[in-house]
């Protein structure tokens, strides 16, 4: 049982007021502020909440330490997103100036959706490349001032001080995953150049949904999924859902035995962000809720609703791991902590000292409050 569900539910609150723009009643009275920006940082949405607190009455009960520390993190993402923005720009014009394919993936396509792109600020951006095209690309990129600091089968890490972050894939999702084949026909089917491009591709909208849903499924199976996910799915179903075509989605889910997830994932998205909407078997999205805010209780594969007995096993079995608030993943950390881009292995290090932070928070006593 995850033990700040109130917390949790408030931030659920907090974000729907940001993203839907509609006012906010204040909290109970033993809502525990520093536990819920504790969980809102962890889940990377403390800026997006923050805009659910301006002009709300909700404001006026939060401890002033706590509201500082929301303030922040949106000063500081809305300065990142602007230096983002402007390296990513100068990146695709690059790419298309020398005639290299490249599809920007899901942080590029779906801040563009949030009512302020900063709202939906990522610090590593994804774009999918060919792979006879590495060699140019990686020209391109040195070009702008990146270093390459990391290689896999299928991505190159590039970084740029002082916390530019770019991951060139070479293929939509690894090849052990059982998607991998509608993924790589996705490449030769329903692309389309991005306005004002002609080697910068996007997705069809119901093929992009398709990867924001099976991408989000791999990380609820993994216990990875976070409140971000769903909002992603909300923001994404609130700007398209009158133009997609359901025929055609219902009929790639059943093919990937995505079609329960999809349904019962669409839903929590509207319980969570929808305006005045209820559902019957609450009693199920209350326990998608508990796994989503713990974001890493794994679930045993014969309790887990969305478990198909082809599917691989490992990623759902994996054991409960070390408290994530405490340990968060390293793109978390390196986003707090630029250093850790150029050097990963330090990552120990700053666990430490963000743990630190964590108690210094937890013991000091508020003593003004708005």
């Amino acid at each position: 049982m995850y033990e700040n569900i109130q917390e949790g539910q408030y931030l659920i609150k907090l974000l729907s007021s940001a993203i839907n723009r509609l006012p906010l009643k204040s909290p109970e009275d033993d809502l525990d502020w520093e536990t819920l920006y504790q969980l809102a940082s962890f889940h990377n949405v403390a800026n997006t909440a923050y805009y659910g607190l301006l002009d709300s009455p909700a404001a006026s009960n939060m401890p002033e330490n706590v509201c500082s520390l929301f303030a922040s993190d949106a000063r500081r993402f809305s300065a990142l997103e602007s230096m983002q923005n402007y390296e990513v720009r100068k990146m695709l014009l690059g790419y298309e100036q020398s005639g290299i394919f490249c599809m920007p993936l899901i942080g590029f396509r779906m801040k563009a959706l949030y009512p302020r792109p900063d709202m939906r600020y990522e610090a590593t951006m994804e774009f999918l490349i060919h792979t006879e095209d590495k060699s140019k690309a990686h020209q391109v990129m040195t070009a702008l001032g990146y270093s390459a600091i990391r290689f896999t089968g299928r991505s190159i890490s590039y970084f740029k001080a002082p916390n530019m972050s770019i991951e060139l894939m070479t293929s939509l999702i690894c090849e052990d995953c059982k998607y991998e084949d509608f993924f790589r026909g996705i490449l030769k089917k329903n692309l389309h150049p991005i306005k004002g491009f002609q080697n910068i591709y996007a997705m069809s909208k119901e093929d992009f949904y398709i990867y924001l849903i099976a991408y989000l499924a791999r990380q609820y199976a993994s216990g990875g999924s976070g409140i971000r996910s769903i909002l992603d799915v909300w923001v994404y179903l609130k700007r398209y859902r009158p133009l997609l075509n359901y025929e055609y989605l219902t009929t790639e889910f059943t093919k990937l035995n995505l079609g329960l997830f999809s349904f019962y994932i669409e839903k929590l998205s509207w319980i969570w962000f929808g305006i005045g909407v209820n559902f019957s078997n609450r009693s199920l999205y209350e326990e998608m809720e508990q796994h989503i805010f713990s974001c890493g209780s794994a679930e045993p594969a014969e309790t887990n609703i969305f478990h198909q007995p082809e599917a691989d096993q490992t990623a759902a079995s994996v054991p409960k791991k070390a408290p994530a608030a405490v340990f968060p993943k390293l793109e978390s950390m390196s986003d707090r902590y630029p250093i850790l881009y150029e050097m990963p292995f330090l990552l120990p290090i700053f666990w430490l000292v963000h743990l630190s932070s964590l108690l210094l928070m937890k013991f000091r006593k508020p003593n003004n409050k708005h």
